[in-house]
């Protein structure tokens, strides 16, 4: 998918500046990152999570949301 390509295109420490995380529970990306690659606002993808269930980022200690490719 989108986000995978995007992957592929910015690896290493180039991918975790760009937001993207890599460890062994797979792939995630940050907000920005999602919203880079979908075109979506931050506050889009946000109401189509909380109104519709289009989407459920895991979150980090910290509450930020993490997306997958399965996302």
């Amino acid at each position: 998918g989108a986000f995978s390509d995007f992957f592929e295109a910015f690896s290493g420490a180039k991918a975790r500046q760009r937001g993207i995380v890599s460890d062994s529970n797979g792939t995630h990306y940050s907000m920005k990152a999602a919203s880079r690659l979908t075109g979506l606002t931050p506050d889009a993808l946000r109401a189509w999570e909380r109104r519709y269930g289009a989407v459920t980022p895991q979150r980090e200690g910290k509450g930020r949301r993490l997306y997958t490719a399965e996302d």
